[in-house]
């Protein structure tokens, strides 16, 4: 397990709270059963806790891709991952994020930092404009979605609360790079269940996912000085579904205690 960094200002502006040997093996545990992967990427990837239990999902010679913007972290984890590739940048702004046919698996566990209030003009993380701006142009550019659902995906990033915290955009985000029948496997903060400004992920989830698993951790002792419990969300890109079809979803939840 990697520890945190120990410069908490450090941690604060990066939104730094590496997912550790006991999420990932969590995470991995909830990705659908004998199902091997031929892509993989973790556009947040911090030191690579969870895109190295990924790796053991995928198939030879997959093409396997990690983003992260700190530039020490990203070099702490290329070295713990020499056979994969670790692009140090911002993922919201990153063209090598896109490939032709999506991915078959998006894993991550977004920074949470509340963007916004970041102000000052040395802030290291993008402002929401610039989050919101990039995130439509990495959208407009994937080959891989149909035209009614990079429309659908840019309405959501064009309309998502200013309020909202990282976690919002960057869901939308992996969402979007998925291919037909990939699967989305990330770590949120609890309170996409019932936060007003994350009403357009559980709208999003509803409408491009199936088999959904969500396991609560009741118990707040997944993250050391996290002040606020998290989720893990598995789920299958499915067809989207239109207003005049039935919603027909499987969708499971999990409570884990300590």
């Amino acid at each position: 397990m990697m520890k945190q960094p120990h410069n908490t200002s450090h941690q604060k502006r990066y939104g730094q709270y590496f997912s550790g040997s006991k999420v990932a093996d969590l995470l991995s545990a909830l990705l659908p059963p004998s199902r091997l992967y031929s892509s993989a990427i973790d556009p947040m990837v911090g030191v690579g806790d969870l895109l190295l239990q990924a790796i053991q999902k995928t198939l030879p010679n997959s093409n396997i891709v990690g983003v992260e913007i700190d530039a020490p972290v990203a070099e702490q984890c290329a070295h713990r991952m020499s056979s994969t590739k670790i692009i140090n940048g911002d993922s919201f702004s990153s063209k090598q994020i896109i490939v032709p046919d999506g991915w078959d698996l998006v894993i991550t566990n977004p920074p949470y930092v509340r963007y916004q209030l970041q102000k000052d003009e040395h802030s290291v993380m993008p402002s929401s404009a610039k989050i919101r701006d990039n995130l439509c142009k990495r959208i407009s550019a994937m080959q891989h979605l149909s035209a009614s659902d990079k429309a659908f995906f840019l309405k959501l990033a064009q309309n998502y609360s200013g309020l909202s915290d990282m976690a919002v955009p960057s869901w939308l985000l992996c969402a979007s790079l998925l291919c037909d029948n990939g699967v989305l496997a990330i770590v949120v903060p609890e309170a996409w269940l019932n936060r007003e400004y994350a009403a357009p992920i559980r709208y999003l989830l509803l409408k491009c996912f199936d088999n959904i698993v969500v396991a609560r951790d009741i118990g707040a002792c997944w993250f050391e000085n996290a002040l606020v419990r998290t989720c893990l969300v598995v789920a299958e890109r499915s067809k989207t579904v239109f207003f005049d079809e039935g919603l027909k979803k499987n969708i499971y939840q999990i409570d884990l205690g300590a």
